[in-house]
């Protein structure tokens, strides 16, 4: 119950600010190099926070950061930047700085929260405030809700978009590796850790909250997990390619039904990010509908959110 806790305690304006915040993007890396490749996973923000505030403080800032890192895949580096010994910086520890993009500011002894917020609060507060084409998430509050704030942002909303889009991303995957036959690596994106797995991140979120979810939403959780854990790998053992796929859509109707027919989530998500899904269809596929038809045809992002 004590990611319950948390939540309560925490003040987050506007409505859904945490969850719509650009925190990462899908861009180049590796430029310059062999590797080059794009629509890589990549920091869409900075971290800003004042050697003025507590050690404390101070040292949260790296627990933001390192779910960033579990989230993204680079920096969006080049060659010619580690050649340089110009090395990327997530973190900025200064009262100020000229960087013009999406900023994460921790804290109150910085010149951006004396130009845009001005008054601390009496409680853990989460604002995103929006100036021209960037988005600047402001945490503060009394030093220990700061750090209440900073864990929310931390281990509850990044651990969750990790799990959820990298569980997502994979289920779209493991169809295309069906299409192709390539049941070893199909069986592999169950099996491990790595992939679908990881939206076991959400279920140990989530989990304290299920006695108050409706009683199919949670139906429809274990429709979902017994599917993919428990039918399908046999059918990629034995490559079955007609009972895999069958398995496979009768799963991504439980995504509809909680997404789409039921809409829990009350709010859509950043296109930006959502629709990544798209490249990895377009890879095995020449068009959605092998994957979208039937009560699954509804292509919309609404309602679609993690």
């Amino acid at each position: 119950m004590l990611i319950l806790a948390i939540i309560s305690q925490i003040n987050i304006e506007p409505k859904f600010a945490d969850r719509l915040f650009p925190y990462i993007k899908y861009g180049e890396a590796y430029r310059g190099t062999p590797f080059h490749s794009y629509k890589v996973a990549i920091p869409n923000v900075k971290i800003l926070v004042s050697p003025d505030e507590s050690p404390y403080i101070v040292l949260s800032t790296y627990k933001i950061a390192y779910f960033l890192g579990q989230w993204t895949k680079d920096f969006g580096s080049s060659g010619k930047q580690y050649m340089e010994k110009r090395f990327p910086n997530l973190v900025i520890f200064d009262r100020n700085t000229d960087y013009d993009g999406n900023l994460i500011v921790i804290g109150t002894k910085n010149n951006l929260f004396r130009k845009f917020i001005k008054k601390n609060a009496s409680k853990p507060t989460i604002k995103v405030v929006k100036e021209g084409d960037r988005q600047i998430m402001f945490i503060y509050g009394p030093e220990d809700g700061i750090l209440k704030a900073v864990d929310y942002i931390s281990f509850v909303r990044l651990n969750f978009k990790v799990g959820a889009y990298e569980g997502f991303f994979n289920f779209v995957r493991l169809r295309g590796m069906i299409e192709k036959g390539y049941y070893d690596a199909a069986l592999e994106l169950i099996e491990s850790p790595d992939y679908i797995k990881r939206c076991f991140k959400n279920l140990v979120i989530a989990g304290p909250m299920m006695k108050k979810m409706p009683e199919d939403f949670v139906k429809m959780a274990k429709k979902r997990n017994n599917l993919i854990f428990k039918e399908l790998p046999p059918a990629l053992k034995q490559g079955d390619k007609e009972k895999a796929i069958a398995v496979w859509e009768e799963a991504m109707t439980t995504c509809y039904y909680c997404h789409q027919e039921k809409k829990y989530r009350k709010y859509n998500p950043l296109p930006s990010i959502h629709l990544h899904h798209n490249d990895i269809a377009l890879y095995y596929f020449n068009n959605c509908t092998v994957c979208h038809k039937g009560y699954t045809s509804i292509r919309s992002i609404s309602n679609m959110g993690q």
